[in-house]
């Protein structure tokens, strides 16, 4: 499969995660349906709403003004970041954001699922970094970016295998500089293997409750030790990776099912009807009725 010119890939398919949209007056998109996304921007403005999704995400800006990203922690800090030319951001998955961009210029977006992405960090040995890493220059990014962007521009289209070797390649790298950035951590964090019995708990029953210290005994770990290894292995907290997961049923549910709104929020651990709408339009741009009512279309 390869998108070209123009074309739109649509809403995602269930367990895939869905990128924020962006409302810009010319865009093209080009989309891997086995395991990266890819975006390409050319547009005078770009004004996207504050949104998170599942998937890690580098952006690059080839030309144009710089762009700027809001970021949002969980104490609700706001932080902003200049998106200059040849320089790249890494979001990490479930982070609130948005960016904003004036004038005309080109942006390729990427995104990376959250599976490949724990992967990649155990191959390489390099933790995920818990939050954004902004307006960073690096040579090893940019050319493979580069690549992609000739590509496009010669041919019209990406193939999926390209997508996905060179985000991969990409994000490896990434997470390399983010390695050498950051502060060394310390070498007693728990592995994905001691937090496995967590993963399996949260993962086998994603609408059930539960409390860091319940999580922390799985993984025989104090609180405090557990929730620092958690977020710097998998890229998120363990409640946000819970919500990930939550959400991702819940699409299942829409589609296969013929569950009332508030039901398929029941379902997943969200009893309130108003707060499972909102979360799930937060993170996939979508209401759940919108969600349900275009995939329904498309079949």
């Amino acid at each position: 499969m390869t998108m070209h010119r123009g074309e739109s890939a649509g809403p995602l398919q269930p367990g895939s995660g869905q990128p924020g949209q962006f409302s810009a007056q010319r865009s093209l998109r080009v989309y891997s349906h086995k395991v990266n996304i890819a975006g390409i921007l050319r547009q005078f403005d770009c004004a996207a709403v504050e949104h998170e999704h599942p998937e890690a995400q580098v952006s690059i800006l080839f030309r144009g003004n710089a762009a700027s990203l809001l970021t949002h922690d969980e104490s609700g800090k706001t932080t902003k970041t200049r998106i200059v030319a040849e320089s790249f951001i890494f979001v990490a998955p479930g982070q609130p954001h948005r960016v904003n961009w004036n004038n005309e210029g080109e942006i390729l977006n990427l995104w990376m699922p959250n599976d490949v992405l724990r992967e990649l960090s155990e191959q390489s040995r390099c933790p995920i970094p818990a939050t954004k890493l902004g307006d960073r220059p690096d040579r090893g990014v940019y050319e493979i970016g580069r690549i992609l962007m000739d590509e496009f521009n010669m041919t019209g289209g990406l193939t999926p295998t390209m997508i996905n070797h060179a985000t991969s390649l990409m994000v490896y790298r990434v997470l390399r500089v983010a390695e050498q950035l950051s502060p060394k951590t310390s070498p007693g964090l728990l592995s994905v293997k001691r937090l496995q019995p967590a993963i399996d708990f949260i993962g086998g029953c994603p609408e059930r409750e539960f409390t860091l210290l319940e999580l922390a005994r799985l993984c025989n770990s104090s609180v405090f030790h557990f929730a620092r290894s958690f977020t710097s292995r998998m890229g998120s907290a363990p409640f946000a990776f819970q919500r990930t997961l939550r959400l991702q049923k819940a699409q299942q549910l829409l589609l296969a099912t013929e569950l009332s709104i508030d039901a398929v929020g029941a379902a997943v651990g969200v009893e309130n009807a108003t707060h499972f709408s909102r979360m799930f339009r937060r993170q996939l741009g979508y209401s759940p009725r919108e969600y349900r009512r275009l995939n329904a279309t498309r079949k």
